[in-house]
């Protein structure tokens, strides 16, 4: 003899889908935000590199003497296009 009717056995499976389902969405959540973590590290280090650059071949050592660097190879690249 089932302890469960039918329908108690129907509800029980659906409870059981919905906390899959739950753990399911929380993996999702956790990769996006390791993704998103290893972005932004991959970011920060592009940055930290072309500043390395700048810095030992232009000799700047400021942010705004980079902003002028790249404003004035950014009109350049553009005139040549």
């Amino acid at each position: 003899m089932d302890l469960y009717s039918p329908e108690q056995k129907h509800l029980l499976k659906i409870q059981k889908l919905q906390e899959k389902l739950k753990l399911e969405k929380k993996k999702l959540r956790d990769l996006e935000k390791k993704r998103n973590a290893e972005e932004r590290k991959a970011r920060s280090k592009r940055f930290i590199e072309v500043g390395a650059i700048l810095e030992s071949y232009f000799e700047i050592f400021g942010s705004e003497e980079a902003e002028q660097i790249g404003i004035q190879f950014g009109n350049f690249v553009k005139k040549k296009s």
